[in-house]
């Protein structure tokens, strides 16, 4: 897993338990837990995220799985 204010990557051999507040997500890997992004989420093929997400993009490979709620779009504040 790599981390920093602007964009988290969590590999295919990540099984991460958690919230993560991040700028960009990219997931191959699994995660359990939320996700808030105020730029993106990109779910990659074979990637599993079940967990509530909050972004203004997100993006599915065919072959990832999600399950959760989902608000996309900018916030109310226009961030």
């Amino acid at each position: 897993m790599k981390n920093s204010e602007s964009y988290t990557y969590l590999d295919k051999d990540t099984n991460f338990r958690g919230t993560i507040k991040t700028s960009k997500l990219v997931l191959e890997g699994s995660m359990q837990g939320d996700v808030h992004a105020s730029d993106a989420i990109h779910l990659k093929k074979g990637s599993v995220l079940r967990g509530d997400i909050k972004a203004k993009n997100i993006s599915f490979d065919e072959g990832s799985v999600y399950n959760g709620k989902l608000l996309v779009g900018p916030s109310r504040n226009g961030s």
